[in-house]
């Protein structure tokens, strides 16, 4: 097998890695889209505030006057670590 066959086998074999990731992030993704006041909350964020799905939390604006009620409806664990809440 030549260099160039070796990096294009080991390319696709790192993406089928993160199959599993992306594809429980675009579940979560369709859920908030046919579920309203849903979010989907990093790992990291849930075990710090000891969140699971189903939790239904309020997160409250400091610079626009907004109350948000939301169910956590999926955890996911991103490549990079930032402690993110995506909602709908």
């Amino acid at each position: 097998m030549t260099l160039a066959g070796l990096v294009a086998k080991n390319a696709l074999r790192n993406k089928l890695r993160s199959l599993p990731t992306i594809l429980s992030i675009a579940f979560s993704i369709w859920l908030l889209t046919i579920m309203r006041a849903g979010a989907i909350v990093e790992n990291a964020l849930a075990k710090q505030h000891g969140w699971k799905p189903g939790d239904r939390i309020v997160i409250q604006g400091k610079f626009f006057p907004v109350n948000l009620e939301l169910n956590i409806r999926g955890i996911y664990k991103p490549a990079v670590p930032a402690r993110g809440i995506w909602f709908n």
